[in-house]
């Protein structure tokens, strides 16, 4: 880390390294959101009914760097713009749609996310990859943050690992 003559030089610094580490962390966590997708909802059936878009996984997307109160995020989020309703064949379930031709893609995150007791057909458990990552419940995660990690050291910082 280099040697500040200022504390207005440190935190332009700072900043600096923020703004270029923070995107590359958002990236591997989006990573980690879609390999739980993969893993709890594409690779646990092959849908016969309808056809399978991909639509969901790509849709997830990283947001801006903010920083309220000296904290920096980066959002990580569904861009429900991404997920496209398609009306199929007679017979067909519609993709993204309702029985009468609605868009119902801005519920998809919802709906898959989250446990579903009184779903139409059956009750279903969500997949929950958002939360999956929050709350650190897949392998993953170590490996995750040593990358996080690396990264920052990589950039002068000093990281000490607590909890």
């Amino acid at each position: 880390m280099p040697d500040f003559t200022s504390l207005d030089k440190m935190f332009d610094y700072i900043e600096k390294s923020v703004s270029k580490t923070l995107p590359q962390a958002g990236e591997i966590a989006k990573g980690l959101v879609q390999h739980i997708i993969w893993e709890k909802l594409y690779s646990s059936y092959m849908p016969t009914n309808y056809k399978r878009t991909y639509d969901f996984v790509s849709s997830i997307k990283i947001g801006n760097i903010t920083k309220i109160n000296g904290n920096y995020s980066v959002p990580i989020y569904y861009d429900t713009s991404l997920i496209i309703p398609e009306e199929t064949d007679p017979g067909d379930w519609n993709i993204h749609m309702d029985i009468d031709g609605n868009s119902r893609s801005y519920e998809l995150p919802y709906y898959l996310e989250n446990d579903n007791p009184g779903g139409l057909w059956k009750p279903r458990q969500g997949i929950g990859a958002m939360q999956g990552v929050i709350n650190n419940e897949n392998r993953e995660h170590i490996r995750i943050l040593q990358e996080i990690v690396l990264k920052l050291e990589q950039n002068g910082f000093v990281v000490d690992m607590v909890g």
